[in-house]
């Protein structure tokens, strides 16, 4: 079976740790789609096909990023928003790692299993690993 090269820890982390510093309020969409251009800038130029759905009621938008392939696609979904205000990270929950666990807002919600799921999307792209089926990661804001 093909296998990626994931990166070390650190590296994964350092960038987890921008991800969740990128404050995402659920109702501030330029917030949200702030860090959707950033994942999508990224995805693009690994070679996904992109398409960005435009937010409704003041949300952010929904990125859809395609994985050429044959076969049914295997649909990863999540979201980038978080319930936590602007000002968080400055006061009641900076983002800190403690031992072996990572706190700040989103990294036990969604957020962080978004960026894992971008980050997989973006190293099969980036090392050419074939798939079986193609996977299709959407995230939205909720």
């Amino acid at each position: 079976m093909p296998r990626t090269v994931i990166g070390s820890s650190e590296r994964l982390l350092q960038e987890l740790r921008g991800w969740v510093e990128h404050e995402t309020p659920s109702p501030d969409a330029g917030a949200v789609n702030g860090l959707l251009d950033l994942a999508e800038r990224e995805l693009r130029g690994a070679g996904a096909a992109i398409e960005r759905l435009p937010g409704r009621d003041g949300f952010g938008d929904t990125l859809i990023a395609r994985k050429p392939g044959e076969g049914p696609p295997v649909v990863v979904a999540g979201h980038l928003d978080t319930v936590w205000d602007h000002g968080t990270l400055a006061g009641p929950m900076p983002f800190r790692v403690e031992g072996e666990r990572a706190h700040g807002p989103g990294i036990y919600d969604m957020k962080a299993g978004s960026f894992m799921a971008f980050h997989c999307l973006r190293e099969i792209l980036r090392q050419g690993v074939p798939t079986r089926r193609p996977p299709h990661p959407a995230a939205d804001t909720g």
